[in-house]
């Protein structure tokens, strides 16, 4: 890790998707917060990530917190529910994935950020699960989420922030805000760094003291493992 990544808060970006019921002519717009910035060049391991979320329940609990009652039960400190998909699930795994021009991806090979999404309207009561969202038609486009660049198999915004039919502003944020999103109930997707695959997704619902816990669309709920690169952003969908 670069020395520039330590400090005493180290900051990295985050991206904030309001859900809220606009129409398609109206956004929602959150002023922008000053921030310090360090420049972070090999991004945050788990465990630095981790350490900032212990500092931010630590002046939590120092300033009167009180986790609440189903975060105790749960057997976490701060808990969000959150639907559980998985990418290889035998009913969408063998998907053609978007477009799709090359006729090579699938949703059980290519798309935890598609799953996640998933998950997280599905939260939000939203009809959804990763084929839906893959075949979503909107505005006489079919695969209305993904570009029609390269091989037409990646999101592209803000379109996928337009399900079902309102516009959803999002904004960047740092990593100490992270525990205090999801104390609101505002799950985080993050990008992270999974074994020899550098660009994965997989969605922060808990804290438990010490470490944060993700729903993980392969892996299925796991503590928050991996990297998490500062070029590739971390989002929080949903409130």
């Amino acid at each position: 890790m670069n020395s520039k990544t330590l400090g005493s808060i180290i900051l990295f970006s985050v991206i904030i998707l309001v859900l809220g019921g606009c129409t398609e002519d109206q956004i929602i717009f959150i002023p922008e917060i000053e921030e310090a910035s360090i420049d972070i060049e090999d991004g945050l391991s788990a465990d630095e990530i981790n350490s900032i979320a212990v500092i931010e329940y630590e002046d939590f609990l120092a300033n009167g917190g009180v986790p609440s009652e189903e975060a105790i039960n749960q057997g976490q400190c701060v808990y969000v529910s959150v639907p559980l998909f998985m990418q290889r699930d035998e009913r969408w795994c063998d998907q053609s994935l978007g477009h799709n021009w090359d006729g090579a991806a699938t949703i059980g090979q290519s798309n935890g950020q598609l799953t996640c999404l998933a998950m997280i309207y599905k939260k939000w009561g939203y009809n959804s699960d990763p084929q839906i969202l893959n075949d979503w038609y909107f505005h006489g486009q079919a695969h209305y989420l993904f570009s029609h660049s390269g091989n037409g198999d990646l999101l592209r915004f803000p379109e996928a922030l337009h399900y079902p039919g309102a516009v959803r502003q999002y904004r960047d944020i740092q990593a100490h805000e992270i525990f205090r999103k999801l104390l609101l109930g505002q799950p985080v997707i993050a990008n992270i760094t999974f074994g020899e695959v550098d660009s994965h997704f997989v969605i922060i619902f808990a804290f438990d003291g010490q470490r944060f816990w993700v729903k993980d669309p392969i892996r299925g709920t796991v503590r928050l493992y991996g990297a998490a690169n500062s070029d590739r952003s971390f989002r929080i969908y949903g409130y």
